[in-house]
């Protein structure tokens, strides 16, 4: 009776003020789908720049690139799920091999399965579709699904294409043929394929009773002939493999697995089922959502109680369960708020939000609450740092020795795989032809790579890699003749270096022509040439704009073109250059040295002289220095250089003529303790990292004080010399090696961010900075003895 004298109460609200909500609600259907859409891929975002693949994800992409490829032999992945080693291959093909573009496989999927809600609305209802898409973009189950590379992402979006399709015979009969299509493609994505082709195929029993006997025939031939694609690239392997063979994968989720996973996404849908279910006489749900509800029921009790083989994967019953819950709540809030579903439909989609953040708090696999984003592995990088050191290697072995046999150059290390870590190390070395996967044996490589677990060879020498020691990712063996050439420490002997080190090589420290050690300055000509202090082996090295090796020159002495080196970090400092000069605080000698692109020496100025920072001292002594090192060229033509030791900027012309100085000991405004970092402005102002002080000042060309700011690190231990540098659009670069941090800040002083990595480096202490003419930022990092580079957006 209640909900019979509900009715003339919402038929009169339909023309009155108590309608506005619902129409205006409705107008703006669009723009919350659009919203629902970009949080999806903000929240998805993260999941691109996890460092490293899992073991699993790195045999699937590992699979999807032998089938670009054109290798002979499937690979086990493949063999258990042919159709998204398929679609791996295409990712691969449209946007080049890298985690990254596997991983975007997945995310696609997902954010396509969100956009197909809409056309299921037809039949689930718009309040209903709301549920479910915030559930899809939103709820840290997903979020996972969405960010690994595994077959159930996509088998998802395969299954939300086949029930749009279904969704839409009423509008166009022909589509039970393409939704029949999809479920036969379906079982060739493994076992998660199958249970969800067995769900698609109920829907369409259902959904297809009414239609004409020569529908249904074309659907079955459609299904079968879309089957076969499965099949179509497995011609000419060694093992050709078509669906209705593919064996199920192995090793399913178990039922704590999966119950711990799913529950950390939607436990409410217990209760939403159970309030469904109470009102569902009153309510009109359609046979497909009771299907879809059955369905979901079902696969959850058979997750619990089949063997591992065939068990259902999490992502069956998960969607399954995920729609049900959607549609018949959306039908049961119909009942309690007539002619507002879409209201209610949005209530109920705030508290999907607001519950999965709170459970986004807990230890879901990857969370999407405020500041709380985690990856989606916990793989260790240093699999990742451990392939690149192989490669690097074999780079400065090979490069120069091409043959028919090793035609790329480069890639030609012998190189042997334990089986532990093998998916990793033929994934990211995938590139190597002479890599081969063995246990030991009597084969003696140039390097093993070994697992965590692995004996290591006798008579090799060891690296470890990982963020515990003791218990090392993974493990390089080395052939001790490979060992001498590679590593600075040992015993040269008789062993010539076949390469050179260009600027971004992650080379490790050394004193090869390219290697740095213990790095400090870094300058950009206007050419885009590039040099580098490269302090502890007292020289400068140049680069050129393409970043390839040119020269070097330097030694450690006080004769012209020698530099100054009185201990660790106690050698040349700060670099400048033109196109036809450069300049380098030679801080131990203390002073300037002049010299032309080609290293030739031209002149130095400057003799030691300690004034404590007092100005009258300071002015008698124009031309003496206690310790420079910052050296920046105004584009005034003048150079600026903080005399770190006396407390003062100094001002030359590029002959070393002095000009002006300003700055007196003392933490006042315009006063200065320990400057390093200098950089000028294109609008003339004059920056210099005022280090004792922990603040940024900024002085006009005449060293008049300007404004200042604090950095934004507090930090003060370590080694305390901030460098900085200043780009076209004003923005400031500040280096804190104490810190680990670059900081970005506006030309007010405002942090407008700060990073602690780089080219896939975290920062051990970054020190130079320089910008190039395309807004490249190049970073000094000390400790790695490395030049980083990245853009800031």
């Amino acid at each position: 009776m209640a909900y019979v004298s509900r009715r003339p109460h919402a038929a009169r609200s339909s023309s009155g003020i108590h309608s506005r909500p619902l129409a205006a609600l409705r107008s703006l259907w669009p723009a919350l789908f659009v919203l629902i859409l970009v949080v999806a891929v903000v929240l998805r975002f993260p999941a691109l720049r996890v460092p490293v693949l899992s073991y699993d994800e790195a045999g699937y992409a590992l699979d999807g690139w032998r089938l670009l490829a054109g290798r002979a032999e499937a690979g086990p992945y493949y063999r258990a799920a042919p159709g998204y080693s398929q679609l791996l291959s295409l990712a691969q093909l449209a946007f080049g091999g890298g985690d990254v573009s596997v991983r975007l496989l997945s995310l696609l999927a997902g954010l396509g399965a969100i956009l197909l809600c809409v056309p299921v609305g037809r039949v689930a209802g718009r309040g209903a579709v709301l549920v479910a898409a915030v559930l899809l973009a939103v709820a840290p189950f997903w979020l996972r699904l969405d960010a690994v590379v595994a077959p159930d992402g996509v088998v998802v979006f395969l299954a939300m294409l086949g029930i749009a399709l279904v969704s839409s015979v009423h509008l166009w009969p022909w589509s039970l043929i393409g939704a029949a299509a999809v479920t036969g493609y379906l079982l060739a994505f493994g076992t998660t394929g199958w249970w969800m082709a067995a769900v698609l195929l109920s829907v369409l029993v259902i959904a297809g009773l009414r239609l004409p006997r020569k529908a249904w025939v074309t659907g079955a031939v459609a299904a079968f002939a879309s089957s076969g694609l499965a099949g179509l690239t497995s011609f000419g392997t060694s093992r050709p493999v078509l669906p209705f063979t593919v064996r199920m994968q192995e090793g399913g989720a178990s039922s704590t697995e999966f119950l711990r996973h799913f529950a950390s996404s939607a436990p409410f849908l217990l209760v939403l089922l159970a309030v469904a279910l109470v009102l569902w006489k009153r309510a009109s749900v359609s046979r497909l959502s009771w299907l879809l509800a059955a369905t979901g029921g079902v696969l959850l009790v058979l997750s619990v109680l089949l063997p591992d083989p065939v068990r259902p994967a999490p992502a069956a019953a998960g969607f399954v369960l995920t729609w049900a819950g959607a549609v018949l709540l959306a039908r049961a809030m119909s009942v309690l708020v007539p002619g507002r579903e879409l209201i209610a439909g949005a209530l109920v989609a705030a508290g999907v939000v607001c519950i999965s953040l709170l459970l986004a708090q807990g230890d879901a696999p990857i969370v999407a609450g405020p500041g709380n984003v985690r990856p989606v592995t916990a793989t260790d990088p240093a699999i990742r740092y451990a392939a690149n050191r192989v490669e690097r290697v074999s780079f400065e072995l090979y490069r120069l020795e091409r043959s028919l046999e090793e035609p790329r150059g480069g890639r030609g290390l012998q190189t042997v795989v334990s089986p532990s870590v093998s998916n990793w190390a033929l994934w990211y070395l995938r590139d190597f032809e002479n890599l081969t996967v063995g246990s030991g044996g009597d084969e003696r490589p140039e390097v093993r790579i070994l697992g965590p677990g692995d004996p290591a060879s006798s008579g090799y020498e060891i690296e470890r890699f990982g963020t515990r020691p003791a218990e090392p990712t993974a493990v390089l063996a080395w052939r001790p003749s490979v060992w001498q050439q590679i590593t600075p420490e040992a015993e040269v002997g008789t062993f010539e270096p076949k390469a050179k080190y260009d600027l971004l090589d992650k080379a490790p420290p050394g004193d090869r022509p390219g290697q740095l050690n213990g790095p400090v300055g870094i300058a950009v000509a206007p050419s885009g040439t590039v040099y580098v202090v490269d302090q502890a082996n007292s020289r400068i090295q140049k680069y050129e704009p393409d970043g390839t090796y040119a020269l070097a020159w330097g030694a450690e002495g006080d004769g012209e073109g020698q530099f100054g080196d009185a201990g660790p970090q106690l050698g040349p400092t700060g670099i400048a250059a033109s196109d036809e000069y450069v300049w380098v605080a030679d801080t131990w000698n203390h002073r300037i040295q002049q010299f032309r692109p080609d290293g030739t020496f031209v002149r130095a100025w400057g003799s030691f002289v300690d004034t404590g920072g007092d100005a009258g001292r300071n002015a008698a002594s124009p031309q003496g220095f206690y310790g420079p090192r910052g050296v920046a060229l105004g584009s005034d033509g003048l150079l600026y250089i903080t005399d770190t030791g006396n407390k003062r900027v100094v001002v030359y012309q590029q002959t070393g003529r002095y000009v002006r100085q300003w700055g007196v000991g003392g933490s006042g405004v315009g006063e200065l303790d320990e400057p390093v970092g200098i950089a000028v402005g294109r609008n003339g102002h004059v920056y210099v990292a005022d280090a004792r002080n922990r603040r940024i000042q900024v002085f006009s060309q005449a060293g008049k004080p300007l404004r200042r700011w604090p950095l934004a690190s507090e930090s003060k231990e370590g080694r305390m010399e901030p460098y900085v540098a200043v780009d076209r659009r004003g923005r400031v670069y500040v280096s804190d090696p104490a810190s680990q941090t670059v900081s970005v800040y506006n030309a007010q002083g405002k942090e407008i961010r700060a990073y602690r990595t780089a080219a896939d480096r975290t920062f051990l202490a970054p020190t130079g900075l320089a910008v190039a003419s395309d807004e490249v930022v190049y970073i000094v990092d000390s400790a790695l003895g490395n030049v980083l580079d990245f853009r800031v957006p």
